[in-house]
């Protein structure tokens, strides 16, 4: 199967640009892909848990699960600055259960709330995309220690150019994803953006990333199931 050029791990979009792949976040619009270019994801964001009890999110869930694109499972997560901290945790915790059980990665929302997280994912044998990753270097550092956890970047974090470097700078390139989440944009500007702070070719540097996935996902980034 064919690899795509550019890996966009964490969307709320279709593919933008011929030339990448994108693991689109379904929580709006549960559906299969309807091209090679696209996967999803599917989870309870924390800002969300007030609408959902776990019997029917896990319900909800557990179908999703069968369909043949899913990916992942998320975006998920713990949010300080939203209520419900104690259901945020449960809701979280619960659906990384289900991502162990059923071999998916998990794709994690989290706001000020690192110290909290790493417990959870010391407990959970699957990997972990941290997206739109803004840990300050004592965070990166403690959650770099674990293999199975993964850091995602998009044009968010890429406004603060002195952070992102240093965190860049630490990280193996393996560890490595790029997105656009929210932002209506082709993956490959974001490329662009931390091509001017890696030191690694470009070519090599999307091989990389290509490499990550297949070691996250174990599947081709042509999807075709």
């Amino acid at each position: 199967m064919l690899i795509s050029d550019f890996i966009n791990i964490h969307t709320h979009f279709k593919p933008l640009a011929l030339n990448e792949f994108v693991i689109r976040n379904a929580y709006l619009f549960p559906q299969k892909p309807t091209n090679t270019q696209c996967g999803f994801s599917y989870g309870i964001h924390p800002w969300f848990v007030s609408k959902y009890s776990w019997d029917q999110t896990e319900k909800t869930i557990l179908q999703i699960l069968a369909e043949p694109g899913l990916q992942a499972v998320g975006e998920i997560g713990l949010d300080k600055l939203k209520p419900l901290w104690d259901k945020q945790i449960y809701f979280f915790e619960k659906q990384t259960l289900l991502a162990q059980k059923f071999n998916k990665p998990v794709i994690v929302h989290c706001v000020k709330s690192f110290y909290e997280l790493i417990p959870v994912i010391k407990k959970i044998n699957t990997p972990f995309i941290l997206h739109g990753y803004e840990g300050n270097l004592l965070q990166t550092q403690a959650l770099a220690k674990m293999e199975h956890v993964y850091f995602s970047f998009g044009p968010g974090q890429f406004r603060n150019p002195a952070k992102v470097k240093a965190t860049l700078d630490f990280l193996s390139p393996h560890r490595i994803f790029l997105e656009t989440d929210t932002h209506r944009m082709p993956v490959e500007r974001v490329y662009r953006e931390a091509l001017k702070i890696v030191k690694i070719k470009e070519a090599a540097f999307r091989q990389q990333i290509q490499q990550n996935y297949q070691q996250v996902f174990g599947i081709s980034s042509s999807y075709n199931q």
